[in-house]
């Protein structure tokens, strides 16, 4: 079987950082290696829904066809957006699979699963099981499998007894190979590393909590040093262009012990070979850091580390204890700037604007931190409330507005002040809108489904069918259309039924609504011969 990994881009921001400076998306990335592990061949197709890429043209470009599309969900405006995509595969590959993964699909599962072109849904870390699950599609044989949601033909949804991290995350390849034609035209002087997987603290706002608390095993996990030793030693060899190798890792600063132990070998490494690399990473600055580690700058100058990006998100000491930040005062973001700037190492910081619990003056003490900070990148992002997570829960509490006029302006001010580029500013703006739009929808249809089950309840059939209509304006499930046809049917609209159920049979609902057909059909047939005989 032949499968194809699809990476849905949200943005230019994203896409730039795919092909300049090879961002590749490690999730895809290991499933593909999983899957050639067992002896299957697949392919790269990067899908950017910001420039509404004509889908046809797309999958012409494809290299083989594919049996099964494991396709990247990461938001919840990417889901809704990649629906002409969805359809254009099942349109082109009739027989043909798909599997949604990544964040949104993890932590939402069940707002995509019964999508009508969804056949799958992976709800944990899928390369222990893909392979299994590809197996299952391959021969047939539905059955529950670790870390995934499966439809059945009939449209039953078979869910996984059990979600399991992975343990050794050395275990399976990351497989970049497939993303190559994309990043072979501007060959990336950069290179993307995964060191670290998980993250040891659990922010009010953070998909990291909800994921955790998903699946079995320890989240927070290492890659064993001397297999990271190897990999680089490897990229000098296949990619000699290549300078600068940037870790993945939510917080490089977690363990002391392993941090240390990886750049004594680092350093090591760069004493050898023509290429010295440089490196880039990602560090939380806690309290007692800089005292605990005061000449860590200087050390990571030693280590050929020349940016450290980390999160500041607010300059409010209350604000990020609201958000349950690791506890940390300004004066360490202020300290550690100061001293990698000393050691000319660059220091990028993520700011976040966070609404709803910005007010003027926490608004004041961000921008006078950051501007003692002096740092040489200021990231600007809007708290957002990501599906399962405690911040969704706070806001649906609290029935608070997605944002205000107020704080749309302060946003946009403090972007300003920071002197983001208007290009990036235009594009926070539109993925905020685009976020919210795509909430509304969520909202409009739980509303929806929530009176639908009340007209049932009622045998309130008339305006059972007007909630379902409106329901089917953005939600193609095929349960949709059969609770319309069965609607339809009390109120005597054999006709529509029978169109109703089509739709829901040809969804994948089968056997479940090929018996209401037929008495469907009887009504029809039994209204007409009473018709005839007045």
């Amino acid at each position: 079987m032949h499968i194809c990994c699809v990476y849905v881009v949200d943005n230019k921001i994203e896409f730039d950082g795919f092909v300049k400076r090879g961002l590749v998306p490690t999730g895809l990335s290991y499933i593909s290696g999983a899957l050639k592990q067992a002896g299957y061949t697949t392919e790269g197709l990067c899908y950017r829904i910001d420039q509404k890429s004509a889908c046809d043209c797309l999958l012409d470009g494809l290299e083989k066809q594919p049996d099964v599309f494991a396709v990247s969900v990461n938001t919840v405006f990417s889901y809704g957006r990649i629906q002409e995509l969805l359809t254009s595969i099942k349109g082109r590959f009739k027989d043909a699979k798909i599997i949604a993964g990544g964040f949104y699909a993890r932590i939402s599962p069940e707002s995509i699963i019964f999508d009508k072109n969804i056949d799958a849904v992976c709800v944990g870390e899928g390369e222990s099981t893909v392979a299994q699950c590809v197996r299952m599609i391959e021969q047939g044989i539905y059955e529950k499998t670790d870390n995934f949601w499966i439809k059945k033909p009939d449209g039953s949804i078979l869910k996984c007894d059990r979600n399991v991290f992975v343990g050794d995350i050395d275990s399976v390849p990351m497989d970049r190979d497939i993303w190559n034609k994309y990043l072979d035209k501007t060959r990336p002087n950069q290179y993307y590393l995964i060191v670290q997987r998980g993250c040891p603290y659990r922010c009010l706002y953070c998909a990291n909590g909800a994921i955790s608390e998903k699946s079995e095993g320890r989240y927070l996990r290492y890659r064993n040093i001397d297999s990271v030793i190897k990999e680089l030693e490897d990229i000098r060899i296949k990619f000699p262009y290549v300078d600068t190798v940037e870790f993945n890792a939510d917080n490089i600063f977690s363990d002391m012990d392993y941090f240390f132990r990886l750049f004594e070998k680092l350093k090591k490494l760069n004493g050898t070979g023509k290429n010295r690399f440089k490196f880039k990473i990602t560090g939380n600055c806690t309290v007692g850091f800089i005292e605990k580690y005061g000449d860590i700058a200087k050390y990571l100058k030693e280590a050929n580390v020349t940016k450290v990006l980390f999160s500041m998100e607010s300059g409010s000491g209350e604000i990020r204890a609201k958000l349950k930040r690791p506890f940390y005062r300004n004066e360490d973001i202020i300290n550690l700037c100061r001293m990698l700037k000393k050691e000319k190492i660059q220091t990028h910081v993520s700011l976040m604007y966070c609404y709803p619990f910005e007010t003027d003056e926490t608004y004041r003490d961000s921008v006078r931190c950051i501007k003692l900070a002096d740092p040489d990148f200021v990231k600007m992002t809007f708290l957002k409330a990501l599906p399962n997570t405690e911040f969704e829960l706070y806001l649906k509490e609290k029935n608070l507005p997605l944002i205000t006029f107020k704080d749309a302006v302060r946003y946009i001010a403090m972007a300003v002040k920071f002197k983001i580029k208007l290009s990036r500013i235009i594009e926070y703006i539109v993925d905020l809108k685009n976020d919210f739009s795509a909430d509304r929808v969520i909202g409009r249809n739980k509303k929806y489904r929530e009176l639908v089950k009340k007209y049932f309840d009622r045998g309130d059939f008339k305006n059972a069918v007007k909630a379902l209509n409106k329901l089917a304006e953005t939600d193609s499930s095929p349960w949709i259309y059969g609770d319309l046809a069965i609607a339809k049917m009390n109120i005597k609209d054999y006709k529509g039924a029978l169109e109703s159920f089509a739709v829901a049979v040809s969804g994948g609902q089968k056997d479940v609504y090929l018996q209401k057909m037929e008495e469907c059909r009887a009504k029809m047939k039994e209204e007409k011969q009473n018709e005839n005989l007045l």
